[in-house]
C-alpha cells in the first residue's frame, strides 16, 4: 500500500467540492490515520457510525443481512468518502454494515471533530451541501441503473464505469451487487469475453 498521506484526502477535497488548500490545512488535525486489517467492521448493521473516513487504500463492502442473505450495497475503493450518512449526520442506526474486503488505510474523522468543522469553517455547510449532492447523484444513478437495465446491461455498465473492482472484489459481492446470482453473473462474463 503506497499513497497513506494526507494530501490525498486535500488532493479529492480540492477535487470533488473546490475546497482551498488554505481551508484544508485548518482542518488537517481533526483527520485520523487509521489501518485496518481485511475482515474488521468499521460499522455493524444497527450499530452507530460515529467516523467519516476517505479511503487511501483498500476496499470496503457496505452490505444488509436480509432473510439471511448477505445484500451488497456497494463496494468503496480508493480515494472515496465512507459512511452511513443518515446514521453519522443524525446518528441513528446505520441499515448496513461496513466491512473491509483487504487490508485498509483510511483517514477517519469523527463525528465530535466533524461538529468542530463548522465552527472552524463557518462557511462549510456550502461544501457539506456539496458532498451530499454527490451521495445523492451517486445512488439516484444507482436506482436508475437497477429500474432501466437488465442483468447484462448492468454487468456492462458496472464494468464500463469501474472495471478496476472486477479482479479486486469476491465474485458472490459483485453478483450480489448486481442483483443477480453468481451463476448467472458467470454466465455473463463468459459470454462478454467470448
Amino acid at each position: 500500500m503506497q499513497h497513506n498521506n494526507i494530501e490525498l484526502l486535500e488532493a479529492y477535497l480540492q477535487v470533488s467540492i473546490h475546497l482551498p488548500p488554505s481551508k484544508f490545512k485548518t482542518i488537517r488535525h481533526l483527520f485520523q490515520k487509521e489501518t485496518f486489517r481485511k475482515g474488521i467492521y468499521l460499522v455493524k448493521q444497527n450499530g452507530f457510525s460515529d467516523k467519516m473516513f476517505f479511503l487511501v487504500d483498500g476496499y470496503i463492502r457496505c452490505y444488509a443481512n436480509k432473510k439471511n442473505k448477505e445484500i451488497t450495497h456497494w463496494v468503496y475503493w480508493k480515494n472515496r468518502l465512507v459512511t452511513d450518512i443518515p446514521s453519522f449526520k443524525r446518528q441513528r442506526p446505520s441499515l448496513w454494515h461496513f466491512q473491509t474486503l483487504s487490508d485498509c488505510i483510511v483517514f477517519s474523522l469523527t463525528y465530535e471533530n466533524y461538529q468542530q468543522i463548522k465552527h472552524i469553517l463557518p462557511d462549510w455547510d456550502t461544501y457539506e451541501n456539496l458532498i451530499l449532492t454527490k451521495f445523492f447523484i451517486a445512488l439516484e444513478h444507482r436506482i436508475y441503473t437497477f429500474i432501466s437495465m437488465n442483468a447484462t446491461e448492468r454487468y456492462q455498465f458496472l464494468y464500463e464505469a469501474y472495471p478496476e473492482i472486477f479482479n479486486q472484489i469476491p465474485l458472490i459481492y459483485l453478483a450480489s451487487l448486481l442483483n443477480m446470482t453468481p451463476e448467472t453473473l458467470s454466465r455473463i462474463r463468459r459470454k462478454a469475453i467470448s
